[in-house]
């Protein structure tokens, strides 16, 4: 049933019962009052029966309009507070919430205050998000630009200037117009997964093999710091993005690149479950904390500014949002000082299936 439905249900029911009770009391009081005068020898067939009849009704009508009004100041109050918060909201106010002075915490009003709380929670959490973007956004695009300036300034009033300090200069300007770009683009990559439900273009593909040629992809990277890549893959099939799974394994292995010590090792495993594929990607690292830990999906968040490196905190976060559109989940765990596992949940093709290995 759908909740209009309900809604509308909830309320001829109540008014039924408000006609009911006030029926039933009527019938009460015009059997106490027979009693009464048999009890004191009026002859009741000297009423007129349709006076009888008119007072019957006259006394429902009252009795009706008492329960009515009981039942009704709950709901106009409830307009009242409704009236009054959302008023303070359309100002930005996300703090306002309504009591629930309903004794019936099941009951009709009760549902509307606390679907109204929740929604206000939620508004505040967007809100709270948006600034906490808009924020961020700012800052990543601003330092890049700040520097870029800075040095092409140098450059141009530079007149002491010696060869190998331009080709410094030029280098730094460089990597911070790779690091704009790369924001800019992580950037719309992240608002177009947030406006989407389900990923697009899908098709069935060996997840293993995937991997490995990630690892080739980032060959360069893990020759420069020396580390050892130990793989132990199964077989894996599954209905995706091929392009977007590739860019989840692709982030997860930066990141272990980026806070891996030189000389280090990071190993790529999977295991089969009855209906998903587990795929582990751990590293002998420098690990996280718990604070970081917390906030290691936040869009722009880049863990503890002590062992920061290049990067615009969005790598993560849109590695999580592809695999959650994919059916799947990612989960982090680590140890300061030793390392950090992501574990990569995909949903097996059904066709796959099977009991679970003991």
């Amino acid at each position: 049933m759908k909740k209009r439905d309900k809604v509308k249900s909830s309320l001829i029911l109540q008014f039924t019962w408000i006609i009911f009770v006030s029926f039933l009391i009527s019938m009460l009081i015009a059997l106490f009052a027979t009693a009464v005068m048999r009890w004191a020898g009026i002859d009741f067939r000297a009423f007129n029966t349709l006076l009888i009849m008119v007072l019957g009704f006259a006394v429902s009508l009252i009795l009706g309009t008492f329960f009515a009004v009981l039942f009704f100041r709950r709901s106009v109050d409830l307009a009242d507070d409704l009236k009054g918060a959302l008023k303070r909201i359309s100002k930005g106010d996300y703090s306002v919430r309504i009591e629930n002075k309903s004794s019936n915490k099941d009951g009709l009003i009760s549902d509307v205050i606390e679907n109204f709380n929740k929604m206000v929670e939620e508004l505040n959490s967007v809100a709270i998000l948006r600034n906490d973007f808009i924020s961020n956004f700012s800052h990543e695009f601003k330092t890049p630009i700040v520097s870029i300036k800075g040095y092409a300034e140098l450059i141009k009033d530079g007149k002491n200037l010696t060869e190998k300090q331009k080709q410094e200069y030029l280098q730094i300007i460089i990597d911070e117009s790779k690091r704009l770009s790369n924001l800019a683009t992580s950037t719309l990559l992240m608002s177009k997964l947030d406006s989407q439900t389900t990923l697009q273009e899908t098709e069935i593909f060996s997840v293993n093999e995937q991997i490995k040629q990630c690892v080739l992809i980032l060959d360069n990277e893990l020759k420069a710091k020396n580390l050892e890549v130990k793989i132990k893959l199964g077989k894996m099939r599954v209905n995706a993005s091929m392009d977007m799974l590739q860019q989840v394994w692709i982030n997860i292995l930066t990141n272990a690149i980026k806070y891996t010590k030189e000389g280090g090792q990071i190993k790529i495993s999977s295991t089969q479950m009855e209906k998903e594929y587990v795929v582990s990607i751990s590293d002998n690292g420098i690990g996280m904390n718990e604070e970081t830990l917390k906030h290691i999906f936040d869009k722009y968040y880049q863990g503890d500014n002590s062992h920061s490196t290049s990067g615009n905190g969005l790598g993560l976060s849109i590695a999580k949002r592809i695999v959650e559109l994919s059916g799947g989940k990612i989960v982090v765990n680590s140890v300061e000082g030793k390392g950090t596992t992501f574990s990569v949940r995909l949903p097996k093709l059904e066709e796959d299936y099977f009991p679970a290995r003991p």
